[in-house]
């Protein structure tokens, strides 16, 4: 097994927004971040292991953004492509900051049209999210920016007049993640065959630049495979990347179909909360319980004993 390449990095577990959706439980307060200190010391190491990406995520890695920038100044003279996933709501305060730093994508969050994402994120957070993201398609420096959707059963049949506002402001790439039910989040919006099966026909019709990506989740692997049980996916054309993720394009279209069912989140990717932990699974994101199942704490886990342990 070869080394990670991709590094998840969370630089605070706060968030300025309490959406109804979010299935990241693994949090802690700001008291708990792991000093910077250290925190660059792994990130060091890691890259000198073999990561190639560093993603910056949250929840919210604008909220506590004096660690975020302290974090990109330390990635800059660094041999490493760095990604940032945000709710775009803070955008316009930092984004004279932001245009210091090279992005290699920025992926913003937005849930459908005014009414529908705001049903979840919060009334007004829709509007500060359109002015986030017209800043960053006009003023950053970046080599992939796209929106990315919760596809819920509330909104997915709104989608379509997101996608189509959005491109209007230059966005090319969009993806559909797949709701992750916590037990926490409202289980009235989950998906089933027949949302996903509708939807896939309503992308279609939408003309893009980029491309539509559709995130199935393996905690929902039943979608996966009712796609192919009703013709959707052929089982003989699905490729596979480097990482193993499965990838299928319905022919004739830019829709593009990803699963990662055969994925191990030990082989190409390490997961780093705000708290020092670092998590061998994906799914532990969604676990208040992510402290006993993580593999060990950079406060007394170098990265070099990371990469023994899940040698082993």
């Amino acid at each position: 097994m070869g080394n990670p390449s991709e590094l998840v990095l969370f630089p605070s577990s706060g968030c300025n927004l309490n959406c109804k959706h979010c299935s990241y439980l693994c949090r802690s307060s700001p008291k708990q971040n792991v000093s910077l200190r250290k925190l660059k010391e792994v990130v060091g190491e890691a890259i000198s292991s073999g990561i190639k990406l560093v993603v910056l995520v949250g929840r919210e890695p604008l909220l506590e953004f004096e660690r975020t920038k302290e974090i990109l100044e330390f990635l800059k003279d660094k041999d490493v492509k760095v990604g940032m996933v945000t709710n775009g709501t803070l955008v316009s305060k930092h984004i004279d900051e932001l245009k210091n730093y090279k992005f290699d994508y920025i992926d913003v969050s937005l849930d459908g049209p005014e009414k529908e994402h705001d049903i979840n994120r919060g009334v007004g957070n829709f509007q500060r999210a359109r002015e986030g993201i017209k800043l960053l398609a006009n003023d950053c420096d970046y080599g992939k920016f796209f929106l990315s959707s919760t596809l819920m059963s509330y909104n997915y049949m709104a989608l379509e007049k997101m996608i189509k506002e959005f491109s209007g402001y230059g966005v090319e790439n969009f993806t559909f993640g797949t709701y992750i039910y916590t037990g926490e989040n409202p289980e009235e919006w989950k998906l089933d065959g027949s949302h996903l099966l509708e939807f896939i026909e309503i992308l279609k019709g939408v003309s893009v630049r980029g491309q539509l990506l559709i995130d199935v989740h393996a905690h929902v692997q039943h979608l996966w495979d009712f796609l192919i049980e009703n013709g959707v996916i052929l089982e003989e054309d699905i490729k596979f990347d480097r990482n193993h993720n499965c990838y299928y394009k319905i022919p004739g279209t830019n829709i593009f179909l990803k699963n990662s069912k055969y994925t191990t989140n030990l082989s190409h990717s390490v997961i780093i909360t705000a708290d020092g932990y670092y998590l061998p699974d994906y799914k532990l994101i969604a676990s208040r319980d992510y402290k006993k199942k993580a593999i060990g704490n950079v406060d007394n886990m170098s990265y070099g004993e990371y990469l023994d342990q899940i040698r082993k």
